[in-house]
């Protein structure tokens, strides 16, 4: 990753911040639970031998590494990246401390993937995911979303079953935004329940020897 390239992902996340009105202080203090999580889910993709589960985690780390204000330092990402492909483990009189950063972005290449063209579709996916800001909560609230229709359908049963109203009939229907799933809870009586449609990112295009 350059640093053009950097400075790029850098700016679309404080977009992205600014529009959900989050700042850097509340992504500090939050750092280790948010990372942390996210670190949780790559360990089970892992285990799972999760590809594309492993790369969106990995992605995600390094959103929460910039959010909180981590920089990007190209010559210790270059020292990092060849005692890698030596495999060799670096022995110098100063020892360096790499940041989740740059781990997180070597771990991406190690994998045959181009970090940046990565972060670009979970910024894609991440823009879609819209919301408001919730005062009453004091956070910023999801809308309702779904990446298929067969999940905006279950998401929208469960909604009843947790509100303990039985669903006598279902009537969903796509169209370029939104996918609306229309419940009767009553004879002739339906309601409607609103899912964005959510972009799910494609890492099968971001492989490095695609380039």
């Amino acid at each position: 990753m350059t640093q053009e390239q950097f400075n790029d992902i850098k700016d679309k996340l404080r977009v992205c911040r600014e529009e959900r009105g989050l700042n850097k202080e509340d992504q500090k203090r939050n750092f280790r639970v948010d990372y942390t999580k996210e670190l949780a889910k790559f360990f089970e993709a892992e285990r799972d031998n999760n590809q594309y589960e492993m790369i969106k985690t990995l992605c995600n780390m390094v959103i929460v590494c910039v959010n909180a204000g981590m920089d990007f330092c190209k010559d210790r990402l270059r020292l990092k990246r060849n005692a890698h492909s030596w495999g060799v483990k670096l022995n110098l009189t100063r020892p360096i401390v790499w940041s989740p950063f740059e781990e997180n972005i070597v771990a991406i290449e190690s994998m045959g993937y181009d970090p940046y063209k990565c972060l670009l579709e979970t910024i894609k996916e991440l823009n879609t995911r819209t919301g408001s800001w919730n005062e009453e909560e004091g956070k910023w609230v999801e809308d309702l979303g779904a990446y298929t229709i067969e999940e905006a359908l279950e998401k929208a049963k469960k909604i009843y079953r947790d509100k303990d109203e039985k669903v006598y009939d279902i009537i969903k229907e796509e169209t370029d935004n939104i996918f609306s799933i229309q419940c009767e809870v009553d004879e002739g009586y339906y309601e409607e329940v609103i899912f964005n449609i959510w972009y799910k990112a494609d890492y099968s295009k971001c492989q490095s020897n695609l380039q």
